[in-house]
């Protein structure tokens, strides 16, 4: 809990005590031991033992009133769909306290902040480095997790954060006239909020990005006027983002499609074109895959196969974009932005 929550309560050394610990030997209270010298976590530097509590020169017991106990959550040395909460709970933490103190780590009256400085990215890619699944738009690259009870949640993003959403793969081409061609797989989002009123600070050069969602693949065609002739559909190209989206397979039926481009981490792929026999079944070309900055980030929709009038089936449609940002919960609060986020902030769920 914090300490003299009570407007104009005397603040004893017991209470700073069980807040941050002791700060001298034989488990005593001494305040100047509790100015911390040059107190680093990363990019976070010489931080107090909690805002307003001096670093220097003079310290009295009403500087401790309605102070807490600083929990930093550090990012892990892996770069996919981090929680938050799980690196607290396998100790990846650094508490604020001085240097004597054997204050270890609490919840409840804490203040979870949440400091990531590195680049993040809401899949783990196959093998290729590639994103071939089909995930959902709610899978986040870094989640808050949920708390019991802390005074607040804070989420630093650092000078070289880069929060990504994942690109979502293209849709195969279509091997035959029946229903439409695989829809381009959704991008995945940035950064998920699941404790309420989380407290976000963007730094200068931090990122928060959607990904981007694959294109549809193409539709099949047949022609059956003078000889039966197959064209397959071309394969989507895969959303941008990081890691970023595959290209989807071509249709194999009759005259091939081409195999859509897989994306970077900023711009769509192409879509493959459809095969093409004599002139008289054409396959569907594959969408192209969304782009960062393509707007919406949306891929585009598969083309329809061409029979010439005598079978055919449709594209698949675009996937959807991610969000930068999505919550849990009814509210959270950016309360510095000197960094860049590109994409919704106002989306529901996360996962």
């Amino acid at each position: 809990m914090t300490i003299g929550v009570n407007t104009g309560s005397t603040i004893k050394a017991s209470q700073i005590r069980n807040e941050f610990g002791n700060s001298a030997s034989n488990n005593a209270v001494s305040l100047g031991n509790y100015r911390l010298g040059e107190f680093d976590v990363g990019e976070l530097t010489n931080l107090p033992l909690d805002e307003g509590i001096p670093r220097s020169g003079a310290i009295k017991m009403s500087d401790f009133s309605q102070k807490s106990l600083n929990v930093i959550v550090k990012m892990p040395s892996g770069s996919y769909h981090v929680n938050a909460k799980t690196e607290y709970n396998n100790n990846n933490i650094t508490i604020v306290k001085p240097s004597q103190s054997s204050k270890g780590k609490k919840q409840g009256g804490s203040k979870i902040i949440i400091f990531c400085n590195k680049k993040l990215g809401a899949v783990n890619p196959a093998g290729n480095g590639l994103v071939e699944s089909r995930p959902s738009q709610n899978q986040c690259a870094l989640r808050t997790g949920t708390w019991s009870s802390p005074t607040h949640v804070h989420v630093i993003l650092g000078g070289e954060a880069n929060v990504r959403g994942s690109g979502g793969k293209g849709g195969d081409g279509k091997n035959n006239n029946s229903g439409s061609a695989q829809s381009g797989a959704e991008g995945t989002s940035g950064l998920g909020i699941e404790h309420e009123g989380t407290l976000i600070t963007l730094k200068s050069g931090s990122q928060i990005v959607r990904g981007s969602g694959g294109g549809g693949g193409g539709g099949h065609a047949t022609e059956t006027s003078k000889n039966t002739r197959h064209a397959a559909g071309g394969g989507g190209g895969g959303g941008a983002g990081f890691p970023h989206g595959s290209g989807g397979e071509p249709g194999t039926h009759g005259s091939n499609g081409a195999h859509g481009e897989s994306s970077t981490e900023l711009n769509g792929g192409e879509g493959g074109n459809g095969g093409n026999n004599d002139g008289e079944a054409i396959g569907g070309r594959g969408g192209n895959g969304g782009s960062v900055n393509s707007g919406s980030g949306n891929g585009a929709a598969g083309g329809s196969g061409n029979g010439r009038g005598e079978g055919e089936s449709e594209g698949g449609a675009g996937g959807e974009g991610g969000a930068a940002i999505r919550r849990s919960v009814g509210h959270f609060h950016i309360i510095a932005n000197s960094g860049t986020i590109t994409g919704p902030t106002n989306r529901t769920g996360v996962s």
